[in-house]
């Protein structure tokens, strides 16, 4: 069950440069403060997600549950390639 990656390649496309020098997704303002951004890319694009950068333990159990079924959605989207 192996997974392609891509070999080489920024993380981020296209970027713009913000005023602090950092550098942001074009169309997409930097996350307000309080607020954690994690980014991962995969060849058909950014899988990406903000969240309060600090959650009670019944919040962050809620999101568990939450991402879960957003997995699982995304589970019935992916096309299944032909074996080499």
């Amino acid at each position: 069950m192996g997974h392609s990656r891509p070999e080489k390649g920024p993380l981020i496309r296209t970027a713009m440069q913000t005023d602090s020098g950092s550098t942001q997704p074009l169309g997409l303002a930097p996350p307000k403060p309080g607020i954690e951004r994690a980014e991962f890319p995969l060849p058909e694009g950014i899988a990406r997600l903000e969240f309060s950068a600090a959650l009670s333990t019944a919040s962050y159990e809620d999101m568990e549950a939450w991402l879960e079924l957003v997995l699982r959605r995304a589970k019935r989207s992916v096309k299944h390639e032909a074996a080499n």
